[in-house]
């Protein structure tokens, strides 16, 4: 990697101490573009300004692109799309039975319910507003809704499912107790 100090050894100190002005003048101008600072002067804009165009070349070949410009103007990429994708679960996960895990966690006041399918290592994490009956019946429900798309499958192949809910929540056992119910597990 080149240093500043390295890069300073092509020009003499005149250019240098020219590149150095002409970096200040574009930090007091509240840094503009390289090639706008050189429009700017180019086209006199700048009263009596005594930078030159071959100064702010120096400036970008001793001290490189100015960090505050490139910080202020530069925006980060738009990152791809994320999609759900559920798929089946292959043949050989299918076993005879399914245990699936609940229990809610608190993170800085915010309520998670999180579910964990023992057989095949699946975790999900749903937020909740509150642990009331009606939110958690709805993230119980989105759970539940997974394993409802595969149901005649897994019907097919004899599943039977358990449900072991940690902690002391009364509110989660019942809505999940109701929840089977609802989709006749």
């Amino acid at each position: 990697m080149a240093t500043v100090r390295k890069n300073k050894e092509g020009f003499t100190p005149r250019q240098v101490k020219a590149a150095m002005e002409a970096r200040s003048t574009m930090h007091i101008l509240n840094a503009p573009s390289t090639k706008s600072l050189k429009y700017a002067i180019r086209s006199g804009l700048i009263k009596n300004c005594p930078i030159t165009e071959e100064a702010i070349n120096h400036a970008e070949a001793i001290f490189g692109p100015d960090a505050s410009t490139l910080k202020g103007k530069s925006t980060r990429p738009t990152p791809k799309k994320t999609y759900d994708n559920f798929f089946s679960p292959p043949e050989e996960l299918y076993q005879h039975n399914r245990s699936i895990t609940i229990d809610h966690m608190e993170i800085e006041n915010a309520k998670f319910l999180t579910c964990i399918d023992t057989t095949v290592r699946y975790r999900s994490c749903i937020p909740v507003q509150n642990l009331k009956t009606d939110p958690v019946f709805e993230a119980l429900d989105k759970i539940f809704r997974l394993y409802n798309q595969f149901r005649s499958d897994l019907e097919a192949k004899g599943f039977v499912f358990s449900l072991s809910f940690i902690g002391r929540c009364d509110r989660i056992v019942t809505c999940g107790h109701n929840i089977l119910a609802f989709y006749n597990f």
